[in-house]
Order: structure tokens, then sequence, then C-alpha cells
């Protein structure tokens, strides 16, 4: 964490549940990419389809794959301290 937002946000060993509801623009399958039907996916999102080769992967993960502007919830994703951010995968 930031080390100017820490005294903000003290770490501790507490569960928090955080829920993210975005209106709008936001496609839920062109956010985490299902890989293991790739094809599927991309037969029916023809001309939204984002390619397989930019597809952020995700450490110990093969089914899902991020957007490639998500690169902060891959920065998440990898953390070496266990943090789960999608637990429900």
């Amino acid at each position: 964490m930031n080390q100017a937002l820490q005294h903000l946000f003290p770490v501790d060993d507490r569960k928090v549940l955080v829920i993210i509801q975005l209106f709008g623009g936001n496609d839920g399958l062109n956010t985490l990419i299902p890989l293991e039907q790739y094809d599927l996916y991309q037969k029916a999102r023809k001309n939204l389809a984002i390619p397989r080769n930019k597809i952020l992967s995700l450490t110990g993960e093969s089914r899902w794959g991020f957007h490639p502007a998500l690169t902060g919830f891959q920065e998440l994703w990898q953390r070496p301290d266990g943090y789960d951010p999608f637990c429900w995968l």
C-alpha cells in the first residue's frame, strides 16, 4: 500500500467484503474473459472479443483472464501476500 495512505487504512486481520457495482458500458465477459471456452466466447462476440494474445493472464488461474486495460486488477491478483480480490472465482 502507498505509504502516504497507510495511516488512513491500517492493516489488520479482519475480513472485508467489497462490492463494486458498475453502471454504464461495462461488459462482464470482456472484463473477466473465459479462457477455457474462448472459442465460444469469440464466436458469440465477433466484433467485441478481445484477441487471445491481448488478455492478461492470472497467476495460478487458467480459466479466466483480464481485459488488457485492467493491469491494476492483475497486480492485485498477483500479490504475494495471499490477497484474493476474486475469491468467488
